[in-house]
């Protein structure tokens, strides 16, 4: 998915602050961040997304940096948050 959205990042050094981000390129595997924190490859982060199906919370870890913007690659997506991930971003096609 090309567009920006924003999102909720939490950091596993301050869990209990929401910092606001502007995620693109998003697929079943990652995502691209764009934030002002500086973050390390492999740091693990959290990610709360609003989609049109709820909040989605993505577990993820960084892969690729050149700040401001960061790769982030999911892990451990709970089955049924990896099916609504996947439903928001292929929709069902209806003619």
């Amino acid at each position: 998915m090309k567009i920006s959205l924003p999102a909720i990042l939490f950091t596993e050094h301050q869990p209990d602050i929401r910092n606001q981000v502007l995620v693109s390129n998003i697929s079943p595997e990652g995502l691209t961040l764009q934030t002002d924190l500086i973050l390390s490859l492999q740091q693990q982060v959290g990610l709360e997304l609003e989609t049109s199906l709820g909040k989605l919370f993505l577990p993820a870890t960084v892969i690729w940096k050149e700040e401001p913007c960061y790769r982030c690659q999911f892990v451990d997506v709970l089955p049924k948050t990896a099916s609504l991930l996947n439903q928001w971003l292929f929709p069902p096609f209806e003619p």
